[in-house]
């Protein structure tokens, strides 16, 4: 039998190519884009231990590719599956000791606000933008939020006095008791039960504030 290297197995062989494609090409030819955005749902759901792997900036360069595909509605369910799973990845590794999650600390120290920056996006987008995606968007939330928490960042209270920045003072206490009951009795685990529990409250959540919240200007 012979001995495969390493280095031309399937998943590195993909690896290579996604290096090589740039975010200019993505967003001008969008079957290039449905189907790298695929591919990165399923490498970060089953794969991004072999990602850390290889460097830091490659890494980078992936992760930070996700805001393109946010910004993409043809591609928005799966680029918020793989933010998911990199949230995801993050709250159940961060705190362990091994070569793959030191590369991920390189990578939020050098991003620090890398977690936010996902919230403020896809919740700006939940608020404000095309609900068509909504429960889609709605799934990574939750794990962004618990692992920005995880890794000792205030990324969710930024956010919500962010908001709070952008809405009129009638609007504050509103808005308080609105997130206080989205918050109400969710744990600070990614169990299916509690993910379920924040989309549903979620949901209710936006029917509420969308019928007093104001537009940023």
């Amino acid at each position: 039998m012979v001995n495969v290297p390493h280095a031309i197995l399937p998943v590195d062989v993909a690896l290579q190519l996604v290096s090589s494609i740039s975010g200019e090409i993505l967003l001008q030819y969008p079957k290039v884009c449905k189907e790298y955005f695929t591919f990165l749902r399923d490498l970060f759901k089953s794969h991004i231990a072999s990602v850390l792997g290889r460097d830091v900036n490659f890494f980078r360069k992936l992760v930070l590719s996700l805001f393109d595909g946010l910004s993409s509605t043809d591609v928005t369910p799966d680029t918020a599956k793989a933010i998911d799973h990199f949230a995801t990845y993050c709250f159940d590794n961060i705190e362990k000791d091994k070569p793959a999650i030191h590369t991920l600390k390189s990578f939020l120290q050098a991003h620090p606000t890398i977690l936010q920056d996902f919230i403020t996006s896809i919740f700006s987008s939940l608020l404000f933008g095309d609900s068509s995606y909504h429960w889609a968007l709605s799934r990574p939330i939750l794990s962004l939020i618990l692992a920005d928490s995880k890794s000792g960042g205030k990324a969710w209270p930024n956010y919500k006095q962010q908001l709070l920045g952008t809405q009129s003072p009638d609007n504050h206490a509103k808005l308080c008791t609105a997130f206080t009951t989205l918050q109400d009795e969710i744990q600070e685990n990614l169990e299916s039960s509690n993910r379920d529990k924040f989309s549903h409250r979620l949901t209710k959540f936006l029917h509420n504030v969308h019928t007093f919240l104001t537009f940023p200007t």
